[in-house]
């Protein structure tokens, strides 16, 4: 991207917002959402990769953040339900436009709702996809959350992704993929950069575990000026049991 021939700077964002439904006790969505909603609209992301959000949290979202921001997504099982979870893209209306968009799920059968490879004892696990074009130029995004406990299912996943975003010039992949860097890194292609290098401690589990599993990563030409593991706290606790990830690229 270039804008008057300097680089155009985009703040590209990947948080796991917690699913709401989930009874954390004082770290329960009722006492974060406001502090969440907060924290977004605040943070100037051109891009905002949501994993996490179930439908109502979705339309509380909406309503917040409409002013700023567009989104695209929805849920990962065949039939609506209140506990389904979205891979929520949310993108600043007046930088981009949405081109195409798509949804798949991560299996042998990735356009069959709710499908999930054999290996898959719990959730079916999909990724979003978008097209965006803005006044310096278009790119594609990828915005998953990989599964939780089964490493097959997670790389299967990942490779499909790739394969969707093979033939794309311009692509960013983001989103929480339950895996520790050394084996994401195997799994990338050379063309890609991670551009949430040298992050550490993503998710937290409220203060109770520690490891990197959120990441950024881009082809295409994309570099990040600035990367950033963001421990922003709200009053009296964490905004999620993921800190947000952001990185400004160029």
């Amino acid at each position: 991207f270039r804008n008057n021939g300097r680089p155009l700077q985009m703040k590209v964002m990947t948080f796991n917002i917690r699913n709401a439904i989930a009874d954390d006790g004082e770290n329960s969505w009722k006492y974060r959402k406001n502090a969440v909603f907060d924290y977004l609209s605040k943070s100037n992301a051109e891009i905002i990769c949501m994993q996490e959000v179930v439908p109502e949290v979705k339309k509380e979202m909406q309503a917040f953040l409409s002013d700023k921001y567009s989104f695209v997504g929805k849920g990962r099982l065949a039939e609506p339900r209140e506990d389904d979870e979205i891979n929520l893209v949310a993108y600043k209306k007046n930088k981009f436009d949405l081109k195409n968009s798509s949804h798949f799920w991560l299996s042998d059968t990735p356009q069959v709702a709710g499908s999930r490879y054999p290996t898959q004892k719990f959730w079916p696990r999909t990724c979003t996809a978008a097209d965006f074009c803005g006044a310096d130029g278009a790119f594609s995004l990828f915005a998953t959350h990989l599964d939780n406990a089964d490493p097959v299912a997670r790389e299967k996943g990942f490779a499909l992704i790739l394969g969707r975003a093979a033939n794309k010039e311009k692509v960013l992949i983001c989103g929480d993929f339950n895996e520790e860097p050394e084996v994401v890194l195997r799994w990338i292609p050379k063309e890609y950069i991670d551009l949430s290098g040298g992050l550490i401690d993503t998710f937290h589990g409220y203060g109770k575990e520690r490891g990197k599993i959120d990441y950024i990563f881009g082809k295409g030409g994309f570099r990040a000026e600035k990367i950033v593991c963001d421990r922003t706290m709200r009053d009296g606790g964490f905004l999620s049991d993921h800190y947000p990830v952001w990185a400004e690229i160029i």
